[in-house]
């Protein structure tokens, strides 16, 4: 290649604006330097690659020989329409919108006002200035309100548990918005699903809107499978929180922190900033913990820039926060999806607690959506019922009263004299006790599985056996339940009591059949 031949090909290569002079330099097997001459001859006097073809071996020599540069000393005195770079810096952050897209309108506008234009290497070069003196670097890269990337910091928070003096191990969620560097942290005990979802709602929360693209980890919580080639699988809950908030999930790529560089970058810096900053002080909860966590992302975001003006805050206020997506009317929230069949009672049975369904749904498989604070009863797409979730005991029951059909005593054949009648056939403390249990108030339906579940103890143990243990039980307690009198059998108490003497308690006649009189050791311990 000569001369002429390589200064044109360098000077195709700037004009479109497309390649560094370091890789213009190797594809052409140049030295970087003379690239570099030719970059400044023709920015110096405007000329395109066109007027260069024009001239000839002689003049391309001399204007471009490695010494000194020299200026054209030809009457080419032109006066350049200086571009608006600070209208096509925001016009940069707008969807779609490109440099060369500008450089086009640029043009396009100058020919109409017949006005000279910048040629596109140095129409870029005056705008990459620009663009680093608005600390507008980033919109090369990224877009405001494009995307949001998330992950869980490696150091774990610690904490004093308020009882105990233990030392409490969490772990630090955090997110960023790319474009602004406006980040989001905050501290949970585990990383489960439920609080990496909790997270991030909470996150959106904080940033007043959503992005059109959430990137995250490889987690278990967030991707179930991701293929070589093909889309990701991704976690069903996850999957139906991003469409709740009309948002694509682009998982990153195995192994490859480049997919989410902003996130993992500040991940390091929040540790520092917020995990480091946090080491000394002393917290005795989680929601302490959190609420220094807040105050210190707060300053981190509102810190200042080192290399330019402005802060991620205001980058945020200014230029991001506009384009954010509304979040929804109802926040996504979390819960855990079972069966359970109604029962006679009209009840289903979740925690070994019971919650109340309407009574035509009695034999029915029915799905529960348990959230944090409440349970939702569903026949496939029908919302039946809602009802505050019982957390920390067992045997509760709560109930809705409507749910309960009109009293009636043919109602499937069951309802509390039936079971009174059933419990006579067993003797006159077994039918005192299911008398008692239904006398604890409420809607009768929800003493029907601990009745039922009294007298089918006979099956197991005799229905003599289980008079007796239901007189045993009438002594220690006042209404006694079906543990009580299955813990009776279970350990033999009821044998136990009649191979002693004078334990048996004489049964009055038939017309007081629902008391027991005492028998003589009672009264020997009263004298006493």
């Amino acid at each position: 290649m000569d001369k002429r031949s390589k200064i044109l090909q360098i000077a195709r290569y700037l004009e479109t604006g497309d390649y560094s002079q370091t890789l213009i330099a190797k594809t052409l097997h140049v030295s970087k330097n003379q690239v570099s001459i030719v970059k400044k001859v023709t920015e110096q006097n405007g000329w395109t690659l066109a007027e260069l073809t024009q001239m000839s071996d002689d003049e391309l020599q001399k204007y471009f020989r490695r010494k000194d540069i020299p200026i054209s000393s030809g009457p080419r005195e032109t006066i350049y329409r200086i571009p608006d770079y600070e209208w096509m810096c925001k016009e940069l952050l707008r969807p779609g919108v490109t440099k060369s897209l500008l450089y086009e309108e640029y043009v396009e506008e100058c020919i109409r006002s017949r006005n000279i234009y910048y040629q596109k290497t140095q129409f870029y070069d005056l705008f990459e200035r620009s663009l680093k003196r608005k600390s507008f670097s980033e919109i090369i890269r990224h877009k405001p309100a494009e995307e949001t990337e998330v992950d869980w910091t490696g150091d774990p928070a610690q904490w004093t548990d308020s009882d105990t003096g233990e030392v409490v191990t969490g772990w630090l969620f955090v997110g960023v918005l790319p474009f602004s560097g406006y980040g989001y942290a905050e501290v949970f005990p585990d990383m489960k699903l439920s609080n990496w979802i909790t997270a991030h709602v909470h996150m959106f929360e904080y940033f007043g809107g959503t992005t059109r693209t959430l990137v995250c980890d490889n987690l278990k919580t967030g991707v179930i499978k991701h293929p070589v080639t093909g889309d990701a699988v991704l976690q069903p809950d996850y999957e139906a929180f991003a469409n709740h908030y009309g948002m694509i999930v682009a998982p990153a790529r195995v192994r490859e922190p480049d997919d989410k560089p902003t996130v993992e970058n500040l991940v390091g810096k929040l540790e520092t900033h917020i995990l480091a900053r946090l080491r000394n002080v002393q917290c005795f909860s989680i929601e302490e913990y959190n609420m220094e966590v807040r105050r210190e992302l707060d300053r981190f975001n509102a810190k200042p820039f080192q290399k330019k003006e402005g802060s991620r805050l205001t980058a945020y206020q200014q230029y991001e926060s506009a384009e954010m997506n509304p979040l929804p009317s109802i926040p996504y929230e979390y819960f855990i999806k079972k069966t359970a069949m109604a029962q006679s009672n009209c009840c289903i049975s979740y925690g070994k607690n019971y919650y109340s369904v309407p009574y035509q749904h009695i034999g029915e498989r029915v799905t529960l959506r348990i959230y944090n604070d409440r349970l939702e009863v569903w026949s496939g797409a029908e919302h039946l019922c809602t009802h505050k979730l019982v957390i920390g005991k067992i045997g509760v029951y709560q109930t809705d009263n409507n749910h309960f059909p009109p009293y009636s005593s043919n109602y499937g054949n069951w309802n509390s004299d039936r079971f009174r009648r059933w419990a006579r056939e067993y003797g006159p403390y077994t039918y005192e006790v299911i008398d008692r249990l239904f006398s604890g108030g409420g809607a009768e339906q929800k003493y029907y599985n601990g009745a039922r579940s009294i007298l089918k103890l006979a099956d197991q143990y005799t229905r003599p056996r289980v008079e007796q243990a239901c007189q045993l039980a009438l002594r220690h307690y006042k209404r006694p339940i079906y543990r009580n009198i299955k813990a009776i059998l279970y350990n033999g108490q009821d044998i136990k009591e009649l191979a002693l003497p004078n334990t048996q308690s004489k049964q009055t006649d038939s017309h007081t059949e629902q008391s027991h009189v005492r028998g003589a050791e009672y009264y020997a311990r009263k004298k006493d």
